[in-house]
């Protein structure tokens, strides 16, 4: 059995590289209680402090513009909840309906039509980054002095984004307006119904998980409504 480590003892460093070690192998704190002797509290207090941890927060549904283009975006705010800066941050979306499985865009960061995956980025603690987990499109170019739109600015629903899209690529597809695309980088770009990004009207189960380099993640479910009409899609926390 595995000696009780001294109360109030400093830990010494190889004692503190093992415990990070089995923390990052998805160890539980009480059993490295049990194979180390170290504290609890201890535990607790390396893996706040040394452990990279995301965590999804809130979400909401925002109107994007960016020179007449307009999007409405289902959007989630990951935070990194540890002490330290969270690395090579990664996003996915699983539709469960069909156990596909898409990299997911996080806002701000420019979208290339050679992007085939969706880039990683430091999400540092105390500053979350957001997660595009879908986009619907109105079925034309609106006006940026339409009122929709001014709408959302005085709200501060805007933001700017390099939004690639042709809105005349996508009704040479015979869309007619409803439904919705999932998050991918490349859907984004040029969304295109042919794509297995493009989900049909009707609510489905997604799951969203959140990653990054040696820490934990994140994962929750959520029902995505993707709408007969741009305006009406829907991101919701599953009961």
């Amino acid at each position: 059995m595995q000696k009780r480590h001294r109360r109030g003892a400093k830990l010494r460093q190889d004692e503190i590289e093992r415990i990070i070690g089995l923390l990052k192998q998805g160890a539980t704190p009480k059993r490295i209680v049990r194979e180390t002797g170290v504290s609890l509290s201890k535990v607790h207090q390396i893996r706040r402090d040394r452990i990279p941890r995301l965590r999804i927060r809130s979400e909401c549904v925002e109107i994007t513009t960016d020179r007449g283009h307009i999007a409405r975006y289902a959007i989630l705010d990951i935070a990194a909840e540890s002490r330290v800066e969270a690395v090579d941050c990664w996003g996915t979306v699983e539709l469960s309906e069909t156990g596909l499985i898409f990299p997911l865009h996080w806002r701000g960061i420019n979208i290339t039509p050679e992007e085939s995956t969706a880039r990683r980025i430091l999400i540092s603690p105390g500053m979350p980054a957001r997660l595009d987990v879908a986009a619907a499109l109105p079925m034309e170019d609106i006006d940026p002095d339409d009122p929709v739109v001014r709408k959302a600015a005085m709200s501060g629903q805007v933001t700017f984004m390099n939004l690639g899209s042709d809105m005349k690529y996508v009704a040479e597809r015979r869309w007619n307006g409803a439904g919705c695309w999932l998050g991918q980088p490349g859907a984004l770009y040029n969304p295109d119904i042919r794509l297995d990004a493009y989900v049909r009207p009707g609510t489905y189960r997604v799951n969203v998980t959140v990653g990054c380099a040696d820490g934990e993640g994140d994962r929750r479910e959520y029902d995505l409504v993707s709408p007969d009409s741009w305006d009406g899609l829907r991101l919701y926390r599953t009961q």
